[in-house]
């Protein structure tokens, strides 16, 4: 008597799916907080960037908000001190699949730069 296994591949397949589908969505997840992260990183650095370079300005502070304002979402503290730009940024974003990983992924960056020897430094804190 031959038995037949032709089903056995599809029942193995019917229960990897939600496995597989699952680990996708958690790659996915992953990938659109990196992008997030690395986005608000950017406009940290160029806001910086622009605040050495402009500090006898006296609205660069002013102007330095509103470039933070148009691009990142959450609390921001831009602190000007002793020719050191410090930003700090706080925000909370949510998972595109809440039902399965976290609800709210927290992001908390600071960058801190300066000048030295006419080169400007930007390190992350």
């Amino acid at each position: 008597m031959k038995l037949n296994n032709h089903g056995q591949a599809l029942v193995i397949f019917v229960l990897l799916l939600p496995l597989f589908l699952l680990i996708i969505g958690y790659i996915i997840e992953l990938g659109q907080m990196y992008i997030t992260k690395s986005k608000y990183e950017q406009t940290i650095n160029e806001t910086i960037k622009y605040g050495l370079r402009h500090l006898d300005d006296a609205l660069v502070k002013d102007k330095m908000q509103k470039m933070m304002d148009a691009n990142i979402k959450g609390a921001k503290e831009i602190t000007i001190s002793d020719n050191k730009i410090s930003i700090t940024v706080k925000d909370q974003k949510e998972g595109l699949f809440k039902s399965f990983f976290e609800k709210t992924y927290d992001i908390n960056i600071t960058y801190t730069g300066y000048k030295k020897d006419n080169q400007i430094i930007i390190k992350k804190n």
